[in-house]
């Protein structure tokens, strides 16, 4: 406790330089015969300076001494667009059963949570403002690594997955334990809720898929990569998945017979992350439609691959409707809002975002830090996203004016491996074995 912030993660932010990067597209058109052409017209263009965008941060702990009522400081840093940190302290008195918060280096408390809890605070410094928000409750029930969370659509239950091989239930209301799923070998690196909010889908290191009811029984295991399996999607109702892995295949599955109905994509690197939704299908379809598939006539399967290339799929042609990268960097994580809007982070820390119905060129390319961006969720509105990176931080992402208004502590500079947001109430997963809640406004 009361660390600079420079000292404490100056090599997670060594290089916060600007970058010009290298933007690269394939776009596969349909032709004339109303199916897409073998051949792919190459773009490659220049877009401006990435550079980085100026943040508040604050110490792990910093209600600490205002919960139990005694005097303290804790530190506070503003990082500006060209890496430059200014630190800070704000002092805490505590006296005739009030406190009293004072702080220094042009710093300014805009207001906090005076109730017990003080879980939040606003700082403001050169024109830059936050609002930093500490978890409602910390989890204490996974002895490694959290990779993977998802809540159920009733927001009740919450499940998660690490580096033990067990998946945990828990009440996502209070974060009480209710149960442990064995069965994978390794690490768990992505689980979901079944729209029933019945059912659990994961994926592991051990190649596996697996399907588990409330009871923690495993209803069903999946057999077919020759890679840990780091993305999953649910097609509709669940009858069918989407399975993505290292060994640089997305396949298809029926989930009732445990048999794998397409290989959707085959490219040679790890496929990393994914996201399905509905969009508007075009032209005529060449191939045989399979029976088994179920809703996939109108969805869109959008994947992140460790080779630094953005894929777009059509699930009901099977055709891949383009192709771009942001400087080679692999993408890590990517969401879908609305109006066929994708955001993706990247390894080296860059946060794209894309328009499909216009995919010659990024909306924007920028980056907060070189911190590599772990996870996104969307954002309750539509304009904004969640982020959790390897340095630790995790922070909500305007698209709109690019910048971070909310930020989530309680995580000593260890990586947020997984954030979820659920209107105003947001969940994270981190290396230091925790999944917390917050309630943002």
């Amino acid at each position: 406790k009361g660390e600079s912030h420079s000292n404490k993660i100056s090599k997670l932010l060594n290089d916060t330089t600007t970058h010009k990067p290298r933007v690269s597209y394939e776009l596969h058109f349909k032709s004339s015969k109303s199916h897409f052409e073998k051949r792919k017209h190459k773009l490659t263009k220049m877009l401006g300076d990435v550079s980085s965008q100026p943040f508040l941060s604050i110490q792990h702990d910093w209600n600490l001494d205002l919960k139990q009522k005694t005097k303290g400081s804790f530190w506070v840093s503003m990082t500006n667009d060209q890496g430059k940190t200014v630190d800070g302290t704000i002092q805490v008195n505590f006296s005739n059963g009030s406190h009293r918060l004072s702080c220094d280096e042009e710093f300014q408390i805009a207001k906090y949570d005076e109730s017990k809890n003080h879980r939040w605070i606003e700082l403001s410094h050169s024109g830059i403002s936050a609002r930093f928000n500490s978890p409602v409750f910390q989890t204490n029930f996974h002895a490694s690594q959290v990779n993977t969370i998802d809540i159920s659509p009733g927001g009740e239950l919450g499940v998660s997955g690490g580096d033990s091989g067990s998946l945990v239930l828990w009440n996502a209301l209070n974060g009480s334990f209710l149960r442990q799923m064995k069965g994978h070998v390794g690490d768990i690196l992505t689980t979901k809720f079944f729209p029933s909010g019945q059912v659990i889908l994961s994926g592991g290191s051990d190649t596996l898929i697996k399907v588990w009811d409330m009871d923690g029984e495993c209803a069903a295991t999946m057999k077919g990569h020759s890679g840990g399996v780091l993305a999953t999607c649910i097609v509709d109702r669940g009858r069918n998945i989407i399975s993505c892995s290292r060994d640089g295949t997305a396949k298809l599955w029926e989930v009732g017979s445990q048999n794998v109905i397409q290989n959707l994509l085959k490219v040679e690197s790890a496929v990393n992350c994914s996201s399905l939704f509905k969009h508007d299908p075009t032209g005529e379809v060449s191939r045989t439609i399979d029976s088994r598939e179920c809703g996939t006539e109108d969805k869109l399967l959008v994947v992140g691959c460790e080779n630094g290339k953005l894929i777009a799929l059509d699930l009901r042609s099977q055709n891949q409707l383009f192709t771009c990268s942001v400087n080679g960097s692999a993408f890590n994580a990517i969401s879908v809002g609305e109006d066929q809007k994708v955001f993706a982070g990247s390894e080296d820390g860059n946060l794209s975002f894309w328009d499909l119905r216009n995919p010659s060129e990024a909306v924007f390319v920028t980056k907060r830090s070189s911190s590599a961006v772990r996870s996104v969720s969307r954002g309750y509105s539509a304009d904004t996203f969640w982020v959790g990176s390897a340095d630790g931080s995790c922070y909500e992402w305007n698209t709109k004016d690019l910048s971070s208004k909310n930020e989530l502590v309680g995580s000593d500079c260890e990586p947020i491996q997984s954030v979820y947001c659920r209107g105003n109430e947001v969940f994270s997963g981190s290396r230091d074995h925790h999944v917390r809640k917050y309630f943002v406004e």
